[in-house]
């Protein structure tokens, strides 16, 4: 199976942000985000749906 230069441009750019050395500066953001859901959660458990999707 032969890829095109679409494939390869979009599977080089996915790489430059989620290539396992990138990943690890995400874990600030997600640890502030699951504490905001988890604050959310225990003040009005009632709207867990609507805090998931925000």
């Amino acid at each position: 199976m032969r890829y095109g230069q679409w494939w390869r441009d979009h599977r080089r750019a996915f790489w430059q942000v989620f290539h396992p050395g990138q990943v690890n500066e995400y874990h600030d953001a997600e640890r502030g985000f699951a504490h905001e859901l988890l604050a959310n959660l225990l003040e009005s458990p009632q709207d867990f749906e609507q805090h998931l999707r925000l």
